[in-house]
């Protein structure tokens, strides 16, 4: 019995101690507003238009409201009052703002030398994070254009060589037809030009010899990366050398086709989505109105970015690219000069582009729900 006389009082006893847990965490809700407010209202007077004398005695009169720690209704409804007007005109400004992007200015903060304790606020951090992930996306992209550029040189000279050695191939036979209808004096000429068309042969038959030897050092390097069906020098059995070339030339054609239409678009939206960062940082610091949370923002812009790159990707793949196996190598250069840039612009304006995609998908669903059934 004794027990149970005691549940109420426990029970009270619970109710009380949640009640001042409630009230101790509202205290330090209407604490931490209180010094946001005074940081605000410095920051208004520095720099924006005259306060109201009134909404200035109310907030510095907070600071001693805070000591005394009794509850007066009437005195927070006044301050809560001046902190909304105080809030508004230092707008787009906040108490965190400010904090984030000028940073603890105390003797302690500052003695901080080392790693990141050099940068005392979170924009300058941010700044530095992004700017060394920008500068990573611009090295990463100038690598793999450098490559690619290779690669696509090195088979428009093979296809040229080759084109060169059908040329003086059917010269020769037709010199070889006309031999047999020509006087004694014209067949001698045309056995001079003959002679000089072999040559000709020859030579171009050496540098053809060089330029599928570069090819496929391209593809052992860098093309080995980035295009299917690869066979290793000590997993290579192929019948004959002219197998060999085709092998080379097969993967060379795949790795610049994904290159060009899949690797450079993203990081080109990449490239550009951080070019946006970049600028977006400057602007958000000079207003001095950074927060934290805009990184998680920032690093979603990467990514969507990234997607819109690719996309601009996908979109510009014309359908004669390859044709009979072989890449459209006359096109390509042309093409990916239009294409990267429209993937730099879709990753740093990806609004423009995925407002522009739900529009053409909000078009469509209105025709379908037009249609009679």
């Amino acid at each position: 019995m004794a027990e149970d006389n005691n549940i109420p009082e426990k029970k009270e006893n619970l109710t009380t101690a949640y009640l001042d847990k409630i009230n101790e965490e509202i205290f330090l809700s209407f604490s931490q507003s209180v010094k946001e407010a005074q940081t605000l209202l410095h920051y208004a007077i520095i720099k924006k238009s005259e306060v109201d004398p009134k909404i200035i005695f109310t907030l510095v009169k907070a600071k001693t409201y805070l000591k005394g720690k009794k509850q007066n209704e009437s005195f927070e409804a006044d301050f809560l009052a001046a902190y909304n007007h105080i809030a508004r005109l230092a707008h787009p400004v906040t108490g965190e703002s400010l904090k984030e992007t000028l940073g603890d200015l105390s003797p302690r903060a500052n003695a901080k030398w080392y790693q990141w304790g050099m940068l005392k606020s979170a924009a300058s951090r941010a700044v530095m994070m992004f700017g060394c992930f920008a500068l990573l996306s611009i090295t990463g992209l100038v690598l793999i254009q450098v490559i690619w550029a290779t690669g696509l040189n090195e088979r428009i000279q093979y296809k040229a060589l080759l084109h060169q050695q059908s040329i003086l191939l059917e010269k020769g036979q037709e010199i070889q037809l006309d031999s047999a209808s020509k006087t004694s004096i014209e067949t001698k000429k045309l056995e001079a030009k003959k002679l000089e068309i072999q040559n000709d042969y020859l030579r171009n038959e050496k540098k053809l010899t060089i330029s599928i030897g570069s090819i496929i050092f391209w593809v052992d390097k860098y093309g080995r990366f980035f295009g299917p069906n690869y066979k290793a020098k000590e997993e290579q059995d192929f019948n004959d050398n002219l197998e060999k070339r085709i092998h080379y030339i097969t993967v060379a054609d795949s790795s610049i086709y994904n290159i060009n239409y899949y690797l450079l678009p993203l990081l080109y939206g990449l490239l550009g989505a951080n070019a946006h960062i970049l600028r977006a940082l400057s602007i958000e610091i000079k207003r001095l109105s950074f927060t934290s949370d805009l990184k998680i923002r920032y690093w979603l812009r990467l990514f969507l970015g990234m997607l819109a790159g690719i996309a601009i990707g996908w979109v510009s793949i014309p359908s004669d690219q390859i044709l009979d196996g072989n890449l459209n190598t006359e096109s390509l250069g042309i093409q990916s000069s239009i294409s990267l840039p429209l993937a730099f612009l879709a990753g740093y304006s990806v609004e423009l582009l995925f407002a522009a995609m739900d529009r053409i998908i909000s078009a469509f669903s209105s025709q379908n729900q037009t249609k009679p059934k």
